[in-house]
């Protein structure tokens, strides 16, 4: 199975499964810390003391506000109620 390799800034290059051996940390906290920096000594920093990195890797990713206009009320209603759709209505009539 290939890992991915990450270049960090002194010229080392490491995969995610070495910087877990050597930190102690699952493969996915390894993971996390190399998106989030390549300094070796963030990367290689014991457990629960690289608390910082985590917002950097928040603001890598940009929040787009693709919410149009809320709608109403009624609207929403009619939109989640499975009531108001005609094939669950003619379901409910042939039950009763």
């Amino acid at each position: 199975m290939g890992l991915k390799k990450y270049l960090l800034s002194d010229g080392s290059v490491v995969t995610s499964r070495e910087v877990a051996d050597i930190v102690g940390i699952k493969i996915c906290g390894a993971r996390r810390r190399l998106k989030a920096t390549n300094d070796p000594v963030e990367v290689y920093a014991r457990k629960f003391t690289c608390q910082n990195l985590y917002p950097k890797l928040a603001q890598k990713k940009k929040i787009v506000n693709t919410s149009k206009a809320t709608p109403t009320r009624e609207q929403m209603i009619v939109d989640t109620r499975s009531f108001y759709d005609p094939l669950w209505r003619l379901a409910l009539g042939n039950i009763g």
